[in-house]
């Protein structure tokens, strides 16, 4: 039921990824049967992620505000905007946490997050919103520190059927005209990595790639003057009203007016003025955001996707690592990977970091973050 329920009602993204998909029928109590209409080794991954979520088909409310699941917990309380509360579900199917009640707090300003758990007001900050006050939680007395990394690709847009940046040599000297290196240390005080394609090092088919564009503003200069911009370029930098975005956008316009480009820079109300403007009608020449769906290398086969990216190779080798053996994939995930690199299809910047600060004696956190989930089963307090 819940398969059939988000193939039909699910979100757009949700509905492509369970695309293959036939038919389900029941087999016996503890089988499904899925009939698809090609091959998918995409789809095991898929249903283990949101696509897969399986909900009470029993229940009839809106789901949106009052959840319906078959996790380990149940949703007790929910206020829009600013908490959610948990407790272990009667009707686990597995074994129970150790925690019993969890409370979701929402905050919208990084300040009041970071003095909530230096109060003690709460016990984790699942992800540090401003890496330059990690020094605040150094003594392992009282803060634990757990690093790793995301699948949150901060990407600058391109748009690729933009009159300029139609001609690659425009996109790849745009990439040589930005310090990536101290972009980042600017923006998340250096935490995080480089990248050089939509593909995080948690991804089977990683590789770095993150040194094929560096850092050269005068082989920028010259790829300019060779593309007929010599006197000068002018471009839309038009990025969403989120934190890294406008200080990436501040640094990047400093950085291009250095090889010639000038940046018209305008940001966005997020979500609603930027996705209509940049994600919906692609009205914009650079933007900044971050990617954090796990594997979204695919949205690069979408040609209508907002960065307006139309490559037919790239879009067979997508197909054939979907529809093609499984012990071919990694191999034809990276000729994908290396072609959004070699042609400069945007400007891959660097991967979020994935910072939490507990509080002394929690455990049981993970130290990546490579789904939409949040994992509380390991959870324990042992202060």
């Amino acid at each position: 039921a819940s398969l059939d329920n988000n193939r039909k009602n699910g979100i757009a993204v949700t509905k492509a990824q369970l695309g293959s998909i036939k038919t389900v029928r029941v087999k016996d109590s503890h089988t499904v049967v899925l009939n698809l209409s090609h091959p998918d080794n995409f789809l095991l991954f898929y249903l283990g992620c949101s696509a897969g979520v399986v909900i009470d088909p029993t229940v009839k409310t809106d789901l949106a505000t009052h959840p319906a699941g078959s996790g380990p917990y149940v949703v007790t309380d929910f206020r829009p905007g600013h908490s959610v509360d948990l407790a272990t579900s009667p009707n686990a199917w597995h074994l129970k946490p150790k925690v019993s009640h969890v409370q979701f707090l929402y905050f919208a300003d990084p300040t009041p997050e970071t003095a909530a758990l230096m109060s003690g007001d709460v016990d984790i900050l699942s992800d540090l919103a401003t890496p330059q006050a990690l020094s605040r939680f150094q003594d392992p007395s009282r803060y634990d520190v757990i690093t790793g990394t995301t699948n949150y690709e901060v990407v600058m847009g391109m748009n690729n059927q933009s009159t300029a940046l139609s001609d690659k040599r425009v996109r790849r000297a745009i990439m040589h005209a930005i310090d990536r290196k101290n972009l980042m240390k600017a923006v998340t005080n250096g935490q995080g990595s480089l990248i050089g394609s939509m593909v995080p090092p948690t991804d089977p088919w990683y590789e770095d790639l993150a040194g094929k564009l560096p850092y050269d503003p005068d082989q920028a200069r010259r790829l300019l003057k060779e593309a007929g911009h010599g006197n000068g370029l002018t471009l839309r930098m038009r990025v969403p009203t989120l934190p890294y975005a406008t200080a990436s956008a501040r640094i990047i316009a400093s950085e291009l007016k250095q090889v010639g480009i000038t940046l018209v820079t305008d940001e966005l109300e997020f979500p609603a003025r930027w996705l209509d403007a940049v994600y919906t009608r692609a009205d914009y020449d650079l933007t900044i955001v971050g990617h954090f769906e796990p594997r979204d290398i695919v949205n690069w086969a979408n040609p209508d996707y907002y960065w307006r990216y139309n490559n037919p190779k790239f879009q067979k080798l997508v197909t054939k690592a979907m529809t093609g053996p499984a012990n071919e994939v990694n191999d034809t995930m990276k000729q994908a990977a290396r072609i959004l690199n070699d042609d400069v299809s945007g400007g891959f910047l660097y991967l979020m970091p994935k910072t939490t600060v507990t509080r002394a004696g929690i455990t049981g956190l993970g130290h990546n973050a490579t789904s939409l989930s949040f994992d509380l089963t390991g959870l324990e307090d042992k202060a």
